[in-house]
């Protein structure tokens, strides 16, 4: 690999490094949004929306984290 697709992959394992961060700020906020949800709304579609966000928020996090990881054994 030359030095600037090296540089260009640099690059973008600083970018993806970020992004982890990003989602985990917004996802701090989703708890508190399901414990403020009324009990009629629990089990209704928008409950299982917002709990199905959170876990899609895990797994690209943790895809994310995986990829910079394997961006860095590269580099």
């Amino acid at each position: 690999m030359n030095s600037t697709r090296r540089e260009a992959m640099r690059h973008l394992a600083e970018e993806i490094d970020k992004i982890p961060s990003a989602l985990e700020d917004i996802l701090e906020e989703e708890p508190d949004y399901l414990d403020n949800l009324p009990e009629n709304l629990e089990g209704t579609d928008r409950y299982e929306v917002a709990q199905e966000a959170v876990e899609s928020m895990e797994d690209a996090i943790a895809g994310l984290e995986e990829a910079a990881e394997s961006l860095s054994d590269v580099l």
